[in-house]
């Protein structure tokens, strides 16, 4: 991709992110629909569905239906509180302790105090205020605690309790003053249990410091909150009981207020279209609240006007449990509207609630209606194209992806990847700039369309094509600033450049070549005591810190971390001392290829590894050149050997023609004795050096049998007999009479027990004697993991010669006893017969007393030996 299709890519880019954002704006805020109620500003959003219906069969309808009848169920309990007769009646007297409880209700006999409603309406806008003051109960409560007790139980209740709004409880309240003196302390929870006189106790005189209100109002007996009760418990529970009922007060003022002026103005003073009637009756007073401005009171009529008044409607009358609506709102949510205020409504209840069927006022209901029929059709398919420009978008991004920081060689083809300027900053200071730009992005969108206000909000502000161009301009700059991070961190991941241009990666590398340098010094204080010093004032900083930190778990997880790094470390140089030790032993054991992984490796550890493989590949070079000499040897020996069988094959058959005529001059029978003798000397030292060939070579082929080795010794022994009194020699034999059997080569032992007796012959004093014994013996096993029963074959004779040679090299290649070489013989007997020995499994031993020597043979024993048959 050249330079001018990339800017292209990054173009269609952008503006791809710009339209489907555009799109969306567009299509979220012509799907919400904005208006005002009374209780504020709400938001609907539209969905396909609620598009297709009528205005008042849609949701949002119905849900501004349900909004109104909640608010006129309360306008109605507010209205209870304040009015008398439908009049605001500033002169009403209220029970504030009934006040504060109406939701849960009050028990048949509680402490309360009475105030006029407008006293407390003006308290509320004067704020409540309070004293702290040292006195005591005595000084500053009276003597006596006022009760109000309900002689008429036969008044609705409400959970247990009674509620003074639902009933005509005023007309059965009387008042009982009952003596502190003769009360308990906890006489407030013996009046609720019914144990009201039951107590006995005194006035309490200990002086404490107390909270006491300021009484800016009197009651209507003109008293003081504190004449009413005798104790601090009492007193606490009735000043609180009077804050809760001046504050809802208040605040119910200020709603009356503003419901009336919404739903009750007529005229062009008027704010609703919405038509209530609420109609309670307690005891024999009724009270009615309405809007239909009519003179007439009775039901029927009421119920008539309503109807024909408004085009969507719900009554319900709890005394005839009778529901009728045309709306969505169901009996089950009315009922629970009117449960959230059950104190203020008695079982015989009427409430009706319409919308005026000429919608003359602009409320809610017009304005909702309007927006309702102005919103876009097309929302859906909108949101599709938004989604087709956002997946050009994401192709967009994919492509450029692949493509960013690639560049190709024109003359090699080879592909590398080139880095901007901005690529080689740091790369925790170029995502700490990331997160500041992606954060400041964020905020600002969030404070622009979320900060308090909704994105219907920003749409009356701005209007919708203000909004469009906001959101563009954001999308368009989001897009250029996320581009440029992201296309940034594309270019350092194919290059490799995230780790290795990191901050934290420097700083690893230098403390890296820290420790390095110091593991290599030369001095040892330098590699042990400055990193143990190091290790020691890292473990006592953390200790002091702990101590002087608040936060002292921080220091304490912070330590723990650098200790388990230490230990890994050590762990790690035990580890590589571990792989260098068991490399010198497969080393030990004739593995000479195992070599010691140099990677990870410093200090001491790195040296030693580099140690222990120049010393394997010294032995494995030293091995192999050693086998390869002996392999050319062998070679020398096997083709010279071959060589030499031609001719003297043809030497000895010449002169065996040659005895066979009749010669009679002496001289040349006496050359032709020699040139035999000679010639079969050589014919048998050639042999000898083939099979000593084929030994060193490993060529050999055995063939592992039974062997009787009492039978081989008797065998040989008949063999040698002539040769043996030629010289003298006398053989001793100490050998088992029956069978000795062992697991040998039959050809190869043979040959064993011929060169040791030729050695006997050719080396023994004349008349002397050979001792042959033959016998059972513990031996070690070849692969020593134990002893085994073995049969051992000593001979012994008294040599003719001086022996001035160590045993082990009368087993060497061409070492014989007499250096002059004077004697007959090769030098490879005892050679040929250690070799085949061993390779029988068998033990070959030579010792040497003074001129006695002695060879040894040990074989392992039939029964202990496993069953092979050629090796």
């Amino acid at each position: 991709m050249n330079r001018v299709q990339k800017v292209i890519c990054h173009v269609v880019q952008h503006a791809a992110l710009v339209v489907g954002v555009v799109l969306l704006t567009t299509a979220l805020l012509s799907s919400y629909v904005r208006y005002e109620t009374v209780n504020g500003v709400r938001s609907t959003f539209l969905n396909n569905e609620g598009r297709q219906k009528d205005f008042e069969d849609s949701k949002i309808f119905n849900e501004l239906m349900k909004e109104q009848a909640l608010t006129i169920v309360r306008y109605g309990a507010i209205r209870g509180q304040l009015e008398t007769d439908g009049v605001y009646d500033a002169n009403k007297v209220i029970d504030i302790t009934a006040y504060a409880n109406r939701f849960e209700g009050v028990p048949n006999r509680y402490v309360t105090a009475d105030y006029y409603l407008e006293d407390l309406i003006r308290w509320g806008k004067y704020g409540i205020e309070y004293v702290m003051t040292e006195t005591c109960e005595a000084d500053f409560l009276s003597g006596i605690t006022q009760y109000t007790v309900i002689s008429n139980a036969e008044y609705g209740s409400y959970h247990g309790n009674f509620s003074p709004y639902n009933t005509d409880l005023s007309h059965s309240v009387e008042k009982i003053d009952v003596s502190g003196n003769s009360l308990s302390p906890t006489i407030y929870e013996d009046v609720y249990t019914g144990d009201w006189l039951s107590g006995e106790g005194g006035e309490n005189t200990e002086v404490s410091q107390h909270q006491l209100l300021v009484n800016r109002y009197q009651t209507v007996d003109g008293k003081n909150i504190e004449d009413y009760v005798s104790n601090w418990e009492e007193y606490d529970r009735l000043v609180a009981s009077l804050a809760t009922t001046i504050r809802d007060l208040t605040e119910n003022y200020a709603l009356c207020g503003k419901y009336y002026d919404y739903y009750d103005e007529t005229g062009s003073d008027a704010k609703s279209n919405v038509v209530y009637l609420i109609r309670k009756t307690i005891g024999n007073k009724t009270e009615l609240y309405t809007n239909l401005g009519t003179e007439r009171t009775d039901p029927a009529f009421l119920e008539a006007a309503l109807k024909e008044k408004c085009d969507r409607y719900l009554l319900y009358d709890a005394q005839d449990l009778r529901y009728e609506t045309n709306t969505q709102i169901t009996e089950a949510e009315l009922r629970q509207f009117i449960s959230d205020y059950g104190y203020a409504y008695p079982e015989n209840l009427q409430i009706m609630i319409g919308v005026n069927e000429d919608r003359a006022v602009k409320d809610c209901f017009v304005t909702a209606g309007a927006a309702y029929q102005n919103a876009v059709p097309n929302f859906t398919q909108n949101v599709i194209i938004a989604v087709i420009w956002l997946l050009v978008f994401l192709a967009m991004v994919i492509l450029l992806t692949v493509k960013e920081g690639v560049v190709k060689d024109k003359e090699t083809g080879v592909k590398t990847c080139v880095l901007h300027v901005e690529d080689k900053i740091p790369t925790e200071i170029f995502l700490v700039f990331f997160a500041i730009a992606i954060g400041l992005l964020i905020g600002v969108c969030g404070e622009l369309f979320f900060g308090g206000r909704w994105i219907s909000d920003i749409y009356t502000l701005y209007r919708r094509n203000g909004v469009v161009l906001l959101t563009a301009g954001i999308a368009l700059l989001g897009s250029l600033l996320c581009s440029f991070f992201y296309y940034s961190l594309v270019r350092r991941i194919r290059a490799h450049r995230i780790w290795k241009g990191s901050i934290l990666r420097w700083a690893i590398v230098q403390l890296k070549k820290g420790v390095c340098y110091m593991q290599n010094h030369k001095s040892m204080v330098v590699r042990v005591w400055i990193p143990f010093l190091g290790f020691a004032g890292v473990n006592l900083l953390a200790v002091i810190l702990a101590d002087q930190m608040m936060m002292s778990y921080v220091v304490f997880i912070g330590i723990l971390l650098f200790d388990a790094l230490v230990g890994v470390v050590c762990f790690r140089n035990a580890v590589a001392r571990q792989n260098i030790l068991q490399v010198i032993n497969r080393i030990c054991k004739g593995d000479l290829k195992a070599k010691v992984d140099e990677t990870g490796l410093n200090g001491d550890n790195l040296v030693l590894a580099k140690a222990v493989n120049r010393i394997g590949d010294s032995v494995r070079e030293a091995v192999e050149t050693s086998m390869k000499d002996e392999r050319l040897k062998a070679d020398l020996i096997t083709n010279v050997s071959h060589d030499l069988k031609t001719p003297l094959t043809s030497i000895i058959n010449y002169v065996d023609l040659i005895k066979r005529e009749r010669v009679d001059n002496p001289k040349v029978q006496e050359y032709i004795e020699v040139l035999d003798t000679k010639s079969q000397r050589l014919k048998q030292l050639t042999e000898d050096l083939l099979e000593a060939s084929k030994i060193s070579s490993g060529n050999i082929v055995l063939h592992m049998e039974r062997i009787n080795l009492v039978e081989l010794l008797n065998q040989t022994l008949g063999e040698f007999s002539e040769k043996f009194e030629q010289k003298g020699l006398i053989s001793v034999v100490n050998a088992p009479s029956q069978a000795v059997y062992v697991l040998a080569d039959s050809r190869r032992s043979y040959r064993v027990m011929e060169n040791l007796f030729n050695n006997i012959y050719k080396y023994a004093l004349e008349g002397t004697r050979i001792y042959i014994d033959l016998g059972f013996t513990e031996w070690k096993s070849a692969d020593g993991s134990g002893s085994q029963a073995g049969v051992f074959l000593s001979l012994k004779n008294i040599s003719a010669m001086e022996l001035n040679v160590a045993p082990e090299e009368l087993t060497e290649r061409f070492i014989r006893g007499d250096e002059s070489r004077t004697t007959e013989g090769s030098g490879l007997g005892l050679s040929i017969a250690k070799n085949l020995t061993e390779a029988m499994n068998g033990m070959f031993e030579i010792s040497i007393d003074g001129d006695l020597f002695k060879v040894v043979l040990v074989f392992p024993k039939m029964d202990d030996v496993k069953p092979q048959t050629e090796v």
